[in-house]
Order: structure tokens, then C-alpha cells, then sequence
């Protein structure tokens, strides 16, 4: 780690969160953040390591394996922070009130005077251009209505990541070295820079035809299919097919919406999984269409909410969460125990630094 790929770091930091959502939410391209394996942050590396680090060659003074891997990180850790990560449900969330307050709730009767000013935006008009839009070719921010309630969660927002931190050191020695976990979001960078490159121009990894036959495949069909989208005259290249037109008699209709899907993406994040664990997230999901399939045979509600084609689903992902939090404290719970005695007796044994 040295000053120089902190500064990139930061600086990388910077512009994906301001490119982030504007491709989001603006554009409405596709995602450079809001995914387990960050478009964006992807670019940041590769860009690096294929432009500006053949650069620095020349001059002598290229980045090194560590200070790539420092950028990586830093850019990994805080790229969903801008999007669907973090600010896309918590700044409307404090501005929602103001915006669907009206005579018949009567919130502004029960609860806006007890809301401070540096809590929530209270003004009106800030609130209509936050959900409706500013007008036509302007980009007007009511900044005096956003800067302290800003100022103020973000103080909230520092302390949760930080916990989020804290959790993830305590329970490193029990994922690295007991459990012995892998890292699929690090696999890939590893590979790119790969031990043997630490003095070549280009990694071997690029140098790899097989590499970019991949590479050139989803980017051909994805970029196609982007100019389908802002030019709809153009011929789209088909990635899915719905399942759910065969399946309109009962029980089959409780399934309701079956689509086949190719995702290349995913396709080459799940090579990176174990075996068990890949297997684990295709038969899961055919039990769940069973599940839906059975209680449409026995007339039970199914249910429906906003992410979810059935309810039922929504309350077994929340029990799975739950109890597989369980299941983490539970393996874990003598190195816990060992942390906590030496938290308060630190005379003793020390726990290694991370």
C-alpha cells in the first residue's frame, strides 16, 4: 500500500460514484455497481493494468502487484455505496414523508412537527423535484434543504459500515484459515495479475486468446443490444425465452412467471463457485418452483409482493437469512468466545492482525 495507490484508489472512488448513478438511474444502462461482481470496478482494473500500467513502464515507475490490489479494493468496497448499495433506498427513504404527506394522513398533523430540519428535507418543493424531476434541460439542487440531513445520516451511514467492518474482522481467521472460504470477487483480479507478471508490460492473462474469444462474445451481443435499445429499428439478439406460455393450466400455472435466461455473467461467476454451493443455487430454485406448484394443487394463497413473484418466497428467504446467520455464529462460536476473553484480558494470547 503507498500514497500513490491510495490517491488512484480514491480518485477511481470518485468517479465511479458519480458515473454509477448516472448510468443507473439517468441513462438507465446497464449496471457499473449494482451487481455481486461490479461492471465498473472491473473497467477501473482492467484499464489500469492495459493502458495506464504500460505507461508507467515506459517511465519506469509501474504499479505494482500490491498497489493494484489496494485500488481493487478500495474501488470494490465503496462501488455500491452510490447505487442500489446503499444510497438508492436510503435518500428517498428520508425524503419520502414530505413527498406523500397530504390532508387525508394528516402527517403533518402527527408527527412533522416533532422532525427537526436537519433530519429530513421538510420543504415541499424539494421534495416534489426529488421524485418528479426538475424541468426540461435543468439539473437545480435545493442544496440549503439537503446539506445537513445529508451531513447527519451520513454520520449513522459511517458507523454501519464501520460495524459491517468490525464483523467482517472478527470473523476473518474463522472464514480464511478454519472454514477455509473462497472469494470468488478476488479469484478473478488474482488471476489477471498472476504471480508470474509481476515485470511484464501485459499480464499473461491478456495475452490469452481463449481470453479474449470470451471477452468478445457477451461484448458483442451486449453492446448489439444496447444500440437495440436507444435505436429500436435495429434487430435485437435474443437472450431469453418465457417457459410461462406452456404453463397456463393448473398447477403449473402457479409458477406464473418461468423464464430461461442466458447470462454470461453468471455463467462465469458460477464456474468460480464450489461445486456444492453452485448446485445448491439451481436445485433450491426448482424446490421452490415445486413448492408453488403443490400449493396451487392444494388451493393455498401464493401471494405476491414488489421483488418477488410469490410471498411465500419473500418469508423463506428472510427465515434462510436468519438462520443461516445462525449457522455462522453457531460454527463460530469458539472463536468468538476466544475474542471476547482476549478483548478483556489482553495480557494474554494475542489474536493475529488481519
Amino acid at each position: 500500500m503507498t500514497a500513490r495507490s491510495i490517491l488512484i484508489g480514491i480518485f477511481a472512488t470518485i468517479i465511479l460514484a458519480i458515473a454509477t448513478p448516472i448510468g443507473d438511474f439517468w441513462i438507465r444502462g446497464t449496471w457499473l455497481a449494482s451487481c455481486h461482481l461490479p461492471v465498473g470496478v472491473l473497467m477501473v482494473f482492467v484499464f489500469l493494468q492495459l493502458v495506464v500500467n504500460p505507461f508507467l513502464h515506459r517511465i519506469g515507475t509501474p504499479l505494482v502487484h500490491s498497489e493494484l490490489v489496494t485500488i481493487y479494493g478500495m474501488t470494490l468496497i465503496s462501488a455500491g455505496i452510490s447505487s442500489l448499495g446503499f444510497a438508492a433506498y436510503f435518500i428517498p427513504i428520508i425524503i419520502a414523508p414530505t413527498y406523500y404527506q397530504s390532508p387525508e394522513n394528516e402527517w403533518h398533523i402527527t408527527f412533522f412537527h416533532h422532525v427537526p430540519d436537519w433530519f429530513a428535507p421538510l420543504d415541499t418543493r424539494t421534495a416534489r423535484l426529488f421524485f418528479e424531476g426538475t424541468p426540461s434541460q435543468t439539473f437545480w439542487v435545493p442544496w440549503e434543504f439537503w446539506i445537513k440531513p445529508l451531513a447527519a445520516w451520513s454520520i449513522f451511514a459511517l458507523g454501519l459500515f464501520l460495524a459491517m467492518t468490525c464483523v467482517c474482522v472478527l470473523l476473518r481467521r474463522q472464514w480464511i484459515e478454519r472454514e477455509r472460504l473462497g472469494f470468488p470477487l478476488v479469484q478473478l483480479p488474482i488471476e489477471m495479475l498472476g504471480a508470474e507478471n509481476q515485470n511484464r508490460v501485459i499480464p499473461a492473462f491478456f495475452r490469452s486468446p481463449a481470453v479474449w474469444i470470451g471477452i468478445a462474445l457477451p461484448a458483442i451481443i451486449h453492446t448489439w443490444n444496447g444500440l437495440q435499445f436507444h435505436f429500436p429499428t435495429l434487430p435485437k439478439i435474443p437472450l431469453s425465452y418465457s417457459l410461462s406460455q406452456f404453463l397456463t393450466d393448473k398447477p403449473w400455472n402457479g409458477i406464473r412467471m418461468l423464464v430461461a435466461i442466458i447470462y454470461f455473467s453468471a455463467i462465469g461467476f458460477v464456474y468460480l463457485l464450489p461445486t456444492d454451493l453452485a448446485f445448491s443455487l439451481w436445485f433450491f430454485y426448482l424446490w421452490y418452483l415445486l413448492v408453488a406448484v403443490v400449493m396451487t394443487q392444494f388451493g393455498l394463497p401464493l401471494g405476491q409482493l414488489i421483488y418477488v413473484t410469490h410471498e411465500f418466497a419473500a418469508y423463506q428467504m428472510a427465515g434462510g437469512f436468519l438462520f443461516f446467520t445462525l449457522v455462522i455464529l453457531w460454527r463460530a462460536r469458539r472463536h468468538l468466545a476466544n475474542t471476547i476473553r482476549l478483548a478483556f484480558h489482553p495480557s494474554g494470547r494475542q489474536i493475529p492482525n488481519p
